[in-house]
C-alpha cells in the first residue's frame, strides 16, 4: 500500500511538525514537564503547549500529576486507533481479495475458453503447428495460474496476519 493509499483511508496520523517533535521527545525521554519538552525537543514553550493541548485530544499524550507547575506529559501510542487502522486494512484487503479472486476467475475461464478454441481448431491446422505451441499454451497456463496463486496466497496471509495482531490488540 502506498503512503497516498495509507493517508487516503486515515491510516496515517496527521502530526504537525512540533507535535512530532513533542511526541518524539516525550517517546525518547519518557515523562517531561513542558519545558523539558521544549529542550529536548527544540520547541518553543508557547508551542509545546498547544502542540500538548492538540495531542491530548487526538490520544497521543497524557498529563500526569496533579501540581499544574510540575505537570508532566507522557507520549500514548493510540491503540484503538492502531485497532481500527488494522480494521480499516483487513477490510481493505479482504475487498481486494474478492476482487482478486473474481479477475482471477474471469482470467482463468478466458485462458481455459482460448486453449479450447487453439485445441478445437482443424485437424489440418494442428499438424501445420509445431509441438512448440502446445507446449507455449501449456506453459502460459501453468504461468498464469502460478501468478495468481502466488497473489492469492499472498493476500490470505497478509489477512491471517492482521486478524492476529486485531486479536492480540482487541484482548
Amino acid at each position: 500500500m502506498s503512503k497516498k493509499e495509507a493517508k487516503a483511508l486515515g491510516l496515517l496520523p496527521r502530526l504537525s511538525a512540533n507535535e512530532k517533535r513533542v511526541f518524539q521527545a516525550l517517546v525518547n525521554n519518557g515523562a517531561l514537564t513542558s519545558l523539558e519538552i521544549s529542550k529536548q525537543g527544540g520547541v518553543s514553550k508557547g508551542r509545546v503547549a498547544t502542540a500538548l493541548e492538540t495531542m491530548i485530544e487526538r490520544g497521543f499524550a497524557v498529563p500526569v500529576g496533579n501540581d499544574d507547575d510540575n505537570r508532566r506529559y507522557v507520549a500514548v501510542f493510540p491503540v484503538m486507533k492502531f485497532i481500527d487502522v488494522l480494521s480499516t486494512l483487513t477490510h481493505s484487503l479482504e475487498a481486494r481479495k474478492s476482487e482478486l479472486e473474481a479477475t482471477t476467475e474471469v482470467v482463468h475461464n478466458f485462458t481455459e475458453g482460448a486453449i479450447k478454441n487453439v485445441r478445437e481448431a482443424s485437424s489440418g491446422e494442428r499438424e501445420k503447428r509445431t509441438g512448440r505451441s502446445e507446449e507455449d499454451i501449456k506453459d502460459l497456463e501453468m504461468a498464469m495460474d502460478a501468478s495468481f496463486s502466488g497473489i492469492l496466497t499472498s493476500v490470505e496471509m497478509d489477512l491471517k496476519d492482521l486478524n492476529r495482531i486485531i486479536n492480540i490488540y482487541s484482548r
